[in-house]
């Protein structure tokens, strides 16, 4: 299943492009992947949809050039891709809930303010030690839990429907630190000014340990939602404050220990335990992937990737889905279920189509000597 170094030279070509014309076949043709493979694996590689991580990166970018040249709205608008300055300010306002030049007003800079005098960029993270200042008992770090949770909601709807539509959440979440930081996300303030003004809140309010720490998971979560990060990033990264001593209770609080993960597997795994083949078209793996011993079959799941995969066995009965399942990592198991339970626009063409992808894969390790 390699295919993630591909897709990361992917986005690395689209963050580097971003004012060239970018179109779906174009970035499936660099990974030789089909569109409709390559639009599945992108969005379970990167949590959203290829074109929708275009979008939004031109919107981010759009952003840091209001503030930071003297361009029309409109020449930004055209400089990424937007055919429009009506349609750019639409999707702007979408993403940041205020216009282009309403956000030029909001963060007009002065040069001296943001750098240092060598003029290299100040740093954005902390700019004094207050590490020991975080330090709390497991108890109070599984109370900062519930603060965690609601900030990884909050970036799972912000990448699904914009910043906007977090304003809701404005007047039910704690405490008045939290309210303003989604006030100012809301209001288009610029990531680095959150920071700048939630650590002046934070610090200068003498809080320490469990007060503390909610507030810069709270910082640092609303800072990451503000930048697009991918809600499984800002999980891990909210997770280092807690420390190491407490990972072990962070796997379990959000199923990812081995425990969480193989209860997840078996209980799949009863569930198809009699699931009959999707019809007579998609039986074609039933008995090439039966006659396969385990380091074989092992072997051929090696070469196929995630969505494929996917794909192929959503149409096999529970016999062969099970044997698929017994003979990948957990991680890629857990994976593969959550595409199988979220089949998508997948039909008995597709079903087909990457079953016979997998049989010529088998008869290509079966010509090199690989598989018996």
């Amino acid at each position: 299943m390699h295919y993630t170094e591909s897709l990361q030279e992917t986005i690395l070509f689209i963050n580097e492009n971003l004012t060239a014309d970018i179109a779906l076949k174009a970035l499936a043709d660099r990974t030789n992947f089909s569109p409709y493979h390559f639009h599945r694996l992108f969005k379970a590689f990167a949590g959203e949809v290829p074109m929708e991580y275009v979008r939004r990166h031109r919107i981010i970018s759009a952003a840091r050039d209001l503030s930071a040249d003297k361009s029309t709205v409109m020449e930004i608008a055209f400089k990424y891709r937007f055919e429009s300055q009506d349609g750019f300010c639409r999707a702007f306002k979408k993403y940041f809930g205020v216009t282009p030049g309403e956000y030029r007003k909001l963060n007009r800079r002065i040069t001296s303010s943001r750098t240092s005098k060598n003029g290299e960029a100040r740093l954005n993270m902390f700019d004094i030690n207050v590490y020991k200042d975080l330090i709390c008992s497991r108890e109070e770090k599984s109370e900062v839990l519930g603060t965690m949770d609601k900030i990884l909601e909050l970036s799972e709807r912000a990448s699904k429907f914009g910043l906007f539509s977090l304003e809701a959440d404005i007047n039910d979440v704690q405490p008045d630190f939290f309210k303003k930081s989604i006030q100012m996300l809301v209001d288009g303030v610029e990531p680095e000014y959150i920071r700048k003004i939630l650590l002046n809140y934070a610090f200068c309010s003498g809080y320490k340990g469990k007060e503390l720490l909610t507030r810069v998971i709270i910082l640092e979560g609303i800072t990451a939602i503000q930048q697009g990060v991918n809600p499984v990033i800002i999980r891990e990264m909210l997770s280092s404050y807690f420390g190491e001593d407490y990972s072990e209770e962070l796997q379990k609080h959000f199923g990812l220990d081995a425990e969480s993960q193989q209860q997840k597997i078996e209980s799949y795994l009863a569930k198809i335990h009699e699931k009959q083949i999707y019809s007579k078209e998609t039986a074609l793996l039933e008995e090439p992937l039966s006659r396969l011993d385990n380091r074989s079959l092992q072997r051929l799941l090696r070469e196929i990737d995630i969505c494929t995969l996917a794909d192929a066995i959503s149409g096999s009965g529970g016999t062969i889905q099970t044997r698929v399942l017994r003979n990948i990592s957990i991680r890629s198991a857990i994976s593969l279920i959550d595409e199988l339970e979220n089949p998508g626009t997948c039909n008995i063409l597709n079903i087909v189509n990457s079953q016979k992808k997998i049989l010529e894969t088998l008869v290509s390790l079966r010509n090199q000597g690989d598989i018996i």
